[in-house]
């Protein structure tokens, strides 16, 4: 096989965060770059470029080959692709590679396992002490998806900061300006949402705080719970119980909504009818929903922690991190204040134009040059 950059692909089958950034990155470096041979490994990232090649190591390979790495340590890398100029990790840890001519680089999307261990599933939590911290140390550069990040490993590991790069996540294209009468009724008439509604948009685990959200909910007025629904989109995650208890609670006075997962074709539309984002997770390497919210011109309000200030900014308004009260309070002055929400719709705008995946593209085609 011919010597190029190897692209880990094997985290694409988790439908959240890492999988977009993951194809958004690879999207805005095919976009930008022609020039250098790259072979993805893991799930097909779906790029139809001449210098785009992907090994397959999807379904049982993957099984195979993750279970043989996590207890063995073996085999190498290059027994499956051959010797790589330069393999890029994109999940925090990394997989065997023998030979010392191969640049190694590791994405690290946040240390929340040191932060939250009690925040994240047990056999993940497992997984990310063993195997992240020697990543850290051996990859010759690091990506980190935010200057949160960036400085979190400094701090954690001692790394220098020269080692490390920042490259911020983006919204895909299709999250733009949204008409808003218009995503009401298709999101009516698809989903039977009559209601305006507030938003949430994440992974159904502890880390994201959703009972923050619920619980406030609870708190508003009677009157409030009337007129305004809950919308909660994603996968559900690992403990469930109380989540879905304290769901099934709230729903005694207000409509709670659950879809599930949706695809990022329809995501926008679920923005674009909503009247608020609210996101009060309790840690974030970046926080790629709060930008596609602002991108689809919906106001967001985010926990104020970890990376959620850097990415917003000035456009969105901030909640003490996992307080009820302030979080009910901020509720409660969006809920009222439609000029408020005008201008935060359209300061979202202007953040979101801050980051695109083309741009990120450029500075990861950067820093391969830098090591080849």
């Amino acid at each position: 096989m011919l010597m190029a950059i190897a692209i880990d692909t094997r985290w694409l089958h988790v439908k959240a965060g890492v999988a977009n950034q993951i194809i958004g990155l690879m999207g805005g470096l095919a976009q930008c770059d022609q020039e250098h041979n790259y072979l993805s490994f893991g799930i097909n990232p779906g790029i139809k470029q001449d210098n785009f090649q992907h090994y397959d190591l999807s379904g049982w390979r993957r099984k195979i080959y993750q279970g043989l790495w996590k207890t063995l340590r073996f085999p190498p890398l290059e027994f499956l692709l051959g010797e790589q100029q330069l393999v890029h990790f994109t999940n925090a840890t990394m997989v065997p590679v023998r030979s010392a001519r191969t640049k190694l680089v590791l994405t690290v999307h946040d240390l929340a396992f040191l932060h939250f261990p009690e925040a994240i599933e047990r056999r993940n939590l497992r997984f990310l002490q063993e195997f992240c911290p020697p990543a850290i140390q051996r990859a010759d550069r690091i990506v980190a998806v935010s200057q949160s990040t960036k400085n979190d490993i400094v701090n954690k590991f001692g790394v220098q900061e020269e080692k490390i790069v920042v490259i911020p996540n983006a919204a895909a294209g299709n999250f733009q300006p949204q008409d808003p009468e218009r995503c009401r009724i298709i999101i009516q008439e698809r989903y039977q949402v009559a209601k305006p509604y507030l938003l949430f948009v994440g992974t159904m685990e502890p880390r994201k705080n959703v009972t923050l959200l619920l619980a406030a909910c609870e708190q508003l007025a009677p009157e409030l719970q009337q007129v305004y629904a809950l919308v909660l989109i994603g996968m559900k995650g690992w403990q469930q119980s109380g989540l879905q208890h304290a769901i099934a609670k709230l729903q005694e006075k207000m409509t709670v909504i659950t879809p599930g997962y949706i695809s990022q074709e329809e995501l926008p539309l679920f923005y674009g009818a909503a009247k608020l984002f609210v996101f009060p997770s309790l840690f974030e390497g970046f926080g790629i929903p709060a930008l596609e919210a602002m991108a689809c011109g919906t106001p967001v309000l985010v926990a104020n922690n970890s990376s959620l200030p850097e990415v917003v900014g000035e456009a969105a308004m901030l909640f003490a991190n996992n307080n009820v009260a302030d979080l009910k309070e901020k509720l409660l002055i969006l809920l009222k204040d439609n000029q408020l929400r005008e201008q935060m719709r359209a300061k979202g705008f202007q953040q979101a134009q801050k980051f695109s995946w083309l741009a990120s593209g450029k500075k990861l085609r950067d820093l391969y040059a830098e090591l080849l």
